[in-house]
């Protein structure tokens, strides 16, 4: 916001989290708060109304600064009631957003009416402008409401393509117009996407005519003319020639970052090419175990794009079975390399030289998704259940039976507790009370970006699953399968292994650290313990507490205990 509001530049192609419609939900949008406002330079000290106006048309939740609204109560205002009266929301779509001429123009589309705004002062949009009803507007900025919801706007046309660095797009039209400038003006193309985890820079357009013509270029290379296109368009260019690989795109799902495969152990660093032309990995557990080969400067990354803002973007993998609790990056310079800070290390998590940027997600396979509430039941019998949406305590009571989370780990004993509502990705074990398609309820539930999460107690870790996958232990990694029947965790061989299907979940354990699984305890939240299931029979003479710590002696104090697979409780 600084950047663009306070120089007065009307290209706003960042805005973050409130442009992605996997992420605009949790985006909190602001002009200023009471940090940044302290400093000249840290505020935006310019154009303000157009930036509160720009905020208050996209998705995400805007915060308007005190000292903004005292100063244009009245402005604020009407821009507030007239994006309630659209119903613009945190989820909302934005279906239009381009310079045209010398300004910017966002649209975004509410449940009841499209809110419009204008940010410097766009030329040309006379056309667009004709549905709507201004409700507020002054330097660099107009706010306009749609009379009634019109028609679906032109989405543009977006051309995608993969290549070493960022190429720029020279691009007119069948009349000859330039579409983004001419030929010596056009810069790289400004954004970035991740198909398949293949870096593609892309660009849209909004030709009157619905087609255009471009030539694809870099430095002093450029291709042939692309004649006539239409719609979405996908290329591969090795710096001098185009491949147009459009037909096999269609089904192919666009992300604003790189995905996470399920099993994948990876972590991503975006830095400046030079401050940090290579890079190294150096991560590690709180037991000093070494992940990348215990040798400074570490594991070498692996370079996957020079990214538009002139950063490079590098991934680290680590063996499926090894997760380091802390990582830092260095130049791969053994002698007074340049490294970051240690960081705490986030599977799939998505670094800068300042710390965690992001958490990259696992694509979402919408057909698995939609079975997910075909699944049946049988009543008492334990399953195990991961859900890529969350469940509301409200939403839970009406699947019937119990839902429990893994809590804690004893001596090989593991401990549930019951769960009030559900959170997406986690694992978790369910009780039905009745047979059936339990989970039909939740149909119209939609999935929300994200991979299977892992809960980890001592030296055993509860995971989830969104694929199916066959399991087989081996000399590092033991996998306890769930068996419904009695809600036993039974051990997974080494040989034949064992089937997990989507949206279940089974525990691991790294197999020269860990003692047997030798039972699971279930703990009502209300009646205290519901059940006991035994792998391994203890000594009855065995008692825990209740979080489950093995104690000893005859004499107790005050408190529930289990003993024997039973309540015990010493008053």
């Amino acid at each position: 916001m600084r950047y663009y509001f306070n120089n007065g530049i009307w290209d706003i192609a960042d805005k973050g989290n409130a442009a992605d419609p996997s992420l605009s939900r949790y985006a909190v949008t602001f002009v200023d708060n009471h940090d940044t406002y302290r400093e000249a330079n840290t505020k935006v000290s310019n154009n303000i109304l157009a930036a509160n106006a720009f905020i208050l048309a996209l998705p995400g939740t805007p915060c308007i600064f005190w000292p903004h609204w005292t100063e244009y109560k009245a402005e604020l205002a009407n821009m507030i009631n007239a994006r309630k009266e659209a119903g613009i929301t945190n989820a909302s779509k934005i279906i239009h957003q381009a310079k045209h001429g010398n300004g910017y123009v966002t649209i975004v589309e509410g449940e009841k009416q499209n809110i419009l705004v204008t940010s410097g002062y766009p030329t040309g949009i006379e056309d667009m402008m004709k549905d709507y009803e201004c409700i507020s507007s002054g330097e660099n900025y107009a706010y306009y409401i749609s009379k009634e919801k019109p028609a679906k706007q032109d989405n543009g046309i977006t051309i995608y393509v993969k290549s070493s660095e960022a190429p720029a797009l020279f691009v007119w039209d069948e009349n000859n117009n330039y579409l983004n400038g001419e030929w010596n003006e056009v810069e790289p193309m400004p954004n970035y996407c991740f198909i398949d985890n293949e870096c593609y820079y892309y660009q849209t357009f909004y030709p009157k005519s619905g087609k255009f013509n471009l030539i694809i270029r870099h430095s002093s290379n450029q291709t042939d003319d692309i004649m006539g296109i239409s719609s979405n368009a996908y290329f591969t260019y090795d710096g001098k020639t185009a491949t147009d690989i459009t037909s096999s795109m269609s089904d192919k799902e666009v992300q604003t970052m790189p995905s996470l495969s399920e099993g994948e152990i990876c972590a991503y660093f975006e830095a400046s090419g030079t401050d940090y032309p290579n890079v190294n990995v150096w991560a590690w557990d709180a037991n000093n175990t070494n992940y990348t080969g215990g040798n400074w400067p570490g594991a070498q990354a692996t370079w996957l794009a020079n990214l538009p803002n002139g950063n490079k973007l590098w991934k680290w993998k680590a063996e499926p079975s090894a997760t380091p609790t802390h990582i830092l990056f260095n130049d791969g310079q053994k002698d007074n390399a340049k490294q970051t800070a240690d960081f705490a290390f986030t599977n799939g998590g998505y670094y800068t030289p300042s710390g965690l940027f992001a958490i990259t997600y696992s694509p979402i396979n919408v057909k698995s998704v939609n079975n997910i509430t075909l699944r049946e039941f049988t009543a008492n019998q334990f399953a195990t259940l991961c859900l890529p949406y969350d469940v509301a305590t409200s939403e839970l009571e009406t699947l019937g039976g119990k839902f429990y989370k893994y809590s804690s780990e004893t001596d090989g004993v593991l401990y549930f507790s019951e769960a009030s509502s559900l959170q997406a990705w986690n694992p978790y074990v369910y009780i039905a009370s009745e047979t059936g398609k339990n989970l039909n309820s939740l149909t119209s539930k939609i999935a929300v970006s994200g991979s299977p999460l892992s809960v980890t107690h001592g030296n055993f870790t509860f995971v989830g699953t969104s694929t199916d996958k066959t399991l087989i232990s081996n000399d590092n990694t033991t996998y306890y399968g769930y068996k419904k029947t009695d809600g036993t965790f039974v051990k997974v061989g080494t040989t034949n292994g064992a089937k997990i299907g989507a949206w279940k979940c089974y525990f691991t354990t790294p197999t020269a650290k860990a003692v047997k699984a030798k039972r699971s305890v279930f703990e009502g939240v209300a009646t205290g313990i519901e059940t006991v299931k035994t792998l391994i029979n203890h000594s009855s003479n065995d008692i825990y507490t209740i979080d489950g710590k093995k104690v000893t002696g005859n004499k107790l104090p005050k408190g529930l205990y289990i003993y024997n697979g039973k309540k015990l409780i010493i008053r």
